[in-house]
C-alpha cells in the first residue's frame, strides 16, 4: 500500500470509527469492517483479509491463559473413557479462511523480501492461529483438517 496511501487510510478509519477504548490495542478492531464497506477499499478484498490476519495474530496474544494437553496427556487416558471426552479448545485457537495469500505474503514482508502484490488462490484457505509460549503461530489446514476441526468445534 505504501506509507502516503496508509496514511490517508488511517486518517479516513479514523473519521469513521473514532477510538472508543482506552487501550490503543483495540483501536484497528473494525478495520476490515471498513476496508470491506468503504468503497475506496471494497474491492481490493485482499486489503480486508490483510486486516483480519492481523486482527487474528493480535488475538492470540490477548488471549486468556490456558493449560494444553500434551502427547504423553493423551497417551495416559485409558482406552475405555476416550468415548466420555470433552474437547475444549485453547482460547487463543482462532480460525480463518483466505482467498488470497495473505499469510505468505505477511511471511515474506517478514522476512524483508522484495515487495509483491498478493496472489488470489484457487480457492480460499483455512488458517489457524494460536499463542505458543507468547508466540503467535498460524499454519493452513487441508480441506480435511478444516472440517473436522470445524466438527469439532461445533460439537464441544
Amino acid at each position: 500500500m505504501g506509507d502516503e496511501a496508509f496514511e490517508v487510510l488511517g486518517l479516513l478509519y479514523i473519521a469513521a470509527y473514532p477510538s472508543q477504548h482506552f487501550s490503543a490495542r483495540y483501536f484497528g478492531q473494525y478495520l476490515a469492517q471498513f476496508l470491506a464497506e468503504d468503497p475506496t477499499y471494497s474491492k481490493q478484498s485482499y486489503l480486508t483479509e490483510m486486516a483480519d490476519f492481523e486482527w487474528a495474530l493480535g488475538n492470540t496474544l490477548d488471549a486468556a491463559n490456558a493449560n494444553t494437553i500434551t502427547l504423553d496427556n493423551l497417551k495416559s487416558i485409558p482406552p475405555e473413557q476416550w468415548a466420555n471426552l470433552k474437547i475444549h479448545f485453547h482460547p487463543s485457537l482462532h480460525v480463518c479462511s483466505f482467498e488470497w495469500d495473505i499469510p505468505l505474503l505477511w511471511k515474506a514482508i517478514e522476512n524483508k523480501e522484495a515487495p509483491r502484490l498478493p496472489k488470489k488462490q484457487k480457492e480460499a484457505i483455512t488458517w489457524i492461529f494460536w499463542r505458543k509460549e507468547l508466540q503467535s503461530q498460524f499454519r493452513s489446514l487441508t480441506k480435511p483438517q478444516a472440517i473436522m476441526l470445524a466438527l469439532c468445534q461445533k460439537n464441544h
